[in-house]
Protein backbone atom coordinates (compact mmCIF):
# COMPACT_ATOMS: atom_id res chain seq x y z
CA UNK A 1 0.00 0.00 0.00
CA UNK A 2 1.32 3.43 -0.88
CA UNK A 3 0.40 7.02 -1.63
CA UNK A 4 -0.09 9.07 -3.71
CA UNK A 5 -3.16 7.43 -5.25
CA UNK A 6 -5.21 8.81 -8.11
CA UNK A 7 -8.51 7.28 -9.24
CA UNK A 8 -10.00 8.00 -12.67
CA UNK A 9 -13.71 7.15 -12.85
CA UNK A 10 -14.99 5.99 -16.24
CA UNK A 11 -16.64 3.03 -17.99
CA UNK A 12 -13.66 1.32 -19.57
CA UNK A 13 -10.10 0.79 -18.40
CA UNK A 14 -8.96 0.49 -22.01
CA UNK A 15 -10.43 3.86 -23.08
CA UNK A 16 -7.22 5.72 -22.14
CA UNK A 17 -3.90 4.84 -20.53
CA UNK A 18 -3.51 5.86 -16.90
CA UNK A 19 -0.11 7.00 -15.68
CA UNK A 20 1.06 6.06 -12.17
CA UNK A 21 -0.07 6.76 -9.52
CA UNK A 22 -3.49 6.78 -11.24
CA UNK A 23 -5.81 3.77 -11.47
CA UNK A 24 -9.11 3.30 -13.31
CA UNK A 25 -12.35 2.63 -11.43
CA UNK A 26 -14.41 1.24 -14.31
CA UNK A 27 -17.81 -0.22 -15.07
CA UNK A 28 -18.78 -3.63 -13.75
CA UNK A 29 -18.20 -5.63 -15.85
CA UNK A 30 -15.64 -3.69 -17.91
CA UNK A 31 -17.29 -1.12 -20.20
CA UNK A 32 -20.76 -1.59 -18.70
CA UNK A 33 -22.59 1.74 -18.44
CA UNK A 34 -24.26 1.08 -15.09
CA UNK A 35 -23.02 -0.33 -11.81
CA UNK A 36 -25.92 -2.06 -10.08
CA UNK A 37 -26.39 -2.67 -6.35
CA UNK A 38 -24.98 -6.18 -6.50
CA UNK A 39 -21.93 -5.03 -8.47
CA UNK A 40 -20.22 -2.95 -5.76
CA UNK A 41 -16.57 -3.79 -6.40
CA UNK A 42 -14.79 -3.04 -3.11
CA UNK A 43 -12.17 -4.36 -2.50
CA UNK A 44 -10.32 -3.96 -5.79
CA UNK A 45 -6.53 -3.67 -5.51
CA UNK A 46 -5.05 -0.70 -7.36
CA UNK A 47 -1.66 -0.68 -9.06
CA UNK A 48 -0.38 1.20 -5.98
CA UNK A 49 -1.43 -1.76 -3.83
CA UNK A 50 -4.39 -0.02 -2.16
CA UNK A 51 -7.84 -1.54 -1.71
CA UNK A 52 -10.48 0.67 -3.33
CA UNK A 53 -13.90 0.48 -4.93
CA UNK A 54 -17.60 1.22 -4.64
CA UNK A 55 -18.63 -0.09 -1.23
CA UNK A 56 -22.35 0.66 -1.40
CA UNK A 57 -24.40 1.29 -4.54
CA UNK A 58 -27.91 2.74 -4.45
CA UNK A 59 -30.79 0.65 -5.78
CA UNK A 60 -30.94 2.94 -8.82
CA UNK A 61 -27.33 2.12 -9.69
CA UNK A 62 -24.43 4.35 -10.79
CA UNK A 63 -24.21 5.68 -14.34
CA UNK A 64 -20.69 5.28 -15.78
CA UNK A 65 -19.39 6.73 -19.04
CA UNK A 66 -16.30 7.24 -21.16
CA UNK A 67 -16.29 10.83 -22.44
CA UNK A 68 -13.10 12.34 -23.90
CA UNK A 69 -9.63 10.85 -24.10
CA UNK A 70 -7.66 14.12 -24.20
CA UNK A 71 -7.05 14.14 -20.42
CA UNK A 72 -6.97 10.70 -18.82
CA UNK A 73 -7.91 12.08 -15.41
CA UNK A 74 -11.08 13.68 -16.78
CA UNK A 75 -11.82 11.07 -19.44
CA UNK A 76 -15.06 9.78 -17.94
CA UNK A 77 -17.42 9.96 -15.00
CA UNK A 78 -19.50 8.05 -12.46
CA UNK A 79 -22.80 9.70 -11.54
CA UNK A 80 -25.82 9.14 -9.32
CA UNK A 81 -28.72 7.98 -11.48
CA UNK A 82 -31.16 10.19 -9.56
CA UNK A 83 -30.85 13.24 -7.30
CA UNK A 84 -31.98 11.29 -4.22
CA UNK A 85 -29.33 8.56 -4.57
CA UNK A 86 -26.37 8.05 -2.22
CA UNK A 87 -23.37 5.94 -3.25
CA UNK A 88 -20.20 5.35 -1.24
CA UNK A 89 -16.70 4.76 -2.62
CA UNK A 90 -13.93 3.55 -0.29
CA UNK A 91 -10.15 3.69 -0.21
CA UNK A 92 -8.03 2.02 2.48
CA UNK A 93 -5.17 4.34 3.41
CA UNK A 94 -1.67 3.10 4.31
CA UNK A 95 -1.60 5.38 7.37
CA UNK A 96 -3.49 7.97 9.39
CA UNK A 97 -2.57 11.66 9.50
CA UNK A 98 -2.90 14.74 7.33
CA UNK A 99 -3.77 14.09 3.70
CA UNK A 100 -3.95 16.36 0.68
CA UNK A 101 -7.15 15.74 -1.29
CA UNK A 102 -7.95 16.71 -4.89
CA UNK A 103 -11.14 15.96 -6.82
CA UNK A 104 -12.95 16.70 -10.05
CA UNK A 105 -16.77 16.74 -9.93
CA UNK A 106 -18.47 17.26 -13.26
CA UNK A 107 -18.39 15.81 -16.75
CA UNK A 108 -17.45 16.53 -20.34
CA UNK A 109 -20.78 16.45 -22.18
CA UNK A 110 -23.38 17.99 -19.85
CA UNK A 111 -23.94 20.03 -16.71
CA UNK A 112 -23.76 17.81 -13.65
CA UNK A 113 -24.58 17.67 -9.96
CA UNK A 114 -21.35 17.74 -7.97
CA UNK A 115 -22.13 16.65 -4.39
CA UNK A 116 -19.11 14.87 -2.91
CA UNK A 117 -18.61 14.49 0.86
CA UNK A 118 -15.47 13.06 2.48
CA UNK A 119 -15.52 10.74 5.50
CA UNK A 120 -12.95 9.36 7.93
CA UNK A 121 -14.71 6.00 8.42
CA UNK A 122 -18.09 7.37 9.63
CA UNK A 123 -17.00 10.91 10.61
CA UNK A 124 -17.62 13.62 8.02
CA UNK A 125 -14.59 15.70 7.07
CA UNK A 126 -16.73 18.08 5.07
CA UNK A 127 -18.30 18.54 1.66
CA UNK A 128 -15.71 18.85 -1.10
CA UNK A 129 -18.13 20.11 -3.76
CA UNK A 130 -21.82 20.79 -4.13
CA UNK A 131 -24.30 22.41 -6.50
CA UNK A 132 -24.34 22.01 -10.27
CA UNK A 133 -21.69 22.89 -12.82
CA UNK A 134 -22.49 25.87 -15.04
CA UNK A 135 -21.98 23.94 -18.28
CA UNK A 136 -20.45 20.96 -20.03
CA UNK A 137 -16.69 20.35 -19.68
CA UNK A 138 -16.45 22.14 -16.34
CA UNK A 139 -15.44 20.56 -13.05
CA UNK A 140 -15.53 21.60 -9.40
CA UNK A 141 -12.37 20.96 -7.40
CA UNK A 142 -11.96 19.87 -3.77
CA UNK A 143 -12.54 23.46 -2.58
CA UNK A 144 -15.85 23.74 -4.50
CA UNK A 145 -14.34 26.13 -7.05
CA UNK A 146 -15.54 25.53 -10.60
CA UNK A 147 -12.78 25.17 -13.19
CA UNK A 148 -13.89 26.32 -16.62
CA UNK A 149 -12.13 23.67 -18.75
CA UNK A 150 -10.03 20.52 -18.52
CA UNK A 151 -6.91 22.66 -18.90
CA UNK A 152 -8.09 25.03 -16.16
CA UNK A 153 -8.74 22.13 -13.78
CA UNK A 154 -5.38 20.51 -14.57
CA UNK A 155 -3.47 23.74 -13.96
CA UNK A 156 -5.41 25.37 -11.16
CA UNK A 157 -7.41 22.84 -9.12
CA UNK A 158 -6.81 23.41 -5.42
CA UNK A 159 -6.24 20.76 -2.75
CA UNK A 160 -8.03 20.42 0.57
CA UNK A 161 -6.07 19.21 3.61
CA UNK A 162 -7.91 16.72 5.84
CA UNK A 163 -6.82 14.86 8.97
CA UNK A 164 -7.61 11.14 9.20
CA UNK A 165 -7.62 9.35 12.54
CA UNK A 166 -8.46 6.01 10.88
CA UNK A 167 -7.28 4.42 7.64
CA UNK A 168 -10.72 4.20 6.00
CA UNK A 169 -11.43 6.99 3.53
CA UNK A 170 -14.98 7.14 2.21
CA UNK A 171 -16.28 9.41 -0.54
CA UNK A 172 -20.04 9.86 -0.58
CA UNK A 173 -21.46 10.73 -3.99
CA UNK A 174 -24.89 12.34 -3.69
CA UNK A 175 -26.57 13.73 -0.57
CA UNK A 176 -30.00 12.14 -0.84
CA UNK A 177 -31.26 15.46 -2.22
CA UNK A 178 -28.41 16.62 -4.48
CA UNK A 179 -26.94 14.59 -7.33
CA UNK A 180 -23.24 13.70 -7.29
CA UNK A 181 -20.76 13.10 -10.09
CA UNK A 182 -17.07 12.24 -9.90
CA UNK A 183 -14.44 12.15 -12.64
CA UNK A 184 -11.24 12.02 -10.61
CA UNK A 185 -10.04 11.70 -7.01
CA UNK A 186 -6.51 12.01 -5.63
CA UNK A 187 -4.96 11.62 -2.18
CA UNK A 188 -1.40 11.99 -0.93
CA UNK A 189 0.33 12.58 2.40
CA UNK A 190 0.32 16.26 3.25
CA UNK A 191 3.74 17.91 3.30
CA UNK A 192 4.03 21.31 4.92
CA UNK A 193 5.75 23.93 2.76
CA UNK A 194 9.37 24.66 3.52
CA UNK A 195 9.91 27.87 5.52
CA UNK A 196 11.52 30.81 3.78
CA UNK A 197 15.16 30.83 4.89
CA UNK A 198 16.39 33.64 2.64
CA UNK A 199 19.38 35.23 4.40
CA UNK A 200 18.80 38.70 5.78
CA UNK A 201 21.58 41.19 5.13
CA UNK A 202 22.32 43.32 8.17
CA UNK A 203 23.95 46.70 7.57
CA UNK A 204 25.55 48.22 10.67
CA UNK A 205 25.50 51.96 11.29
CA UNK A 206 26.96 54.22 13.99
CA UNK A 207 24.94 54.64 17.18
CA UNK A 208 23.06 57.95 17.23
CA UNK A 209 22.43 58.47 20.92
Amino acid sequence: MSLPQGIAFRASNAFVTDVAPDFCENGVPESDTQIDTGEADYPTTSTQGNNEGWETVDADGIQVRNRNAANARLSGMHQCTNANDINTWRLDLPSTGDKSIRSAAGEFNYTAGTYLELFDTASSLGVLSTGTTSGAATWKDATNVERSSAADWASNNAAATKTFTTTILRLQMGSGALQGTVSFFFVEDFTAPEPDVTPIRVVSSPLRW
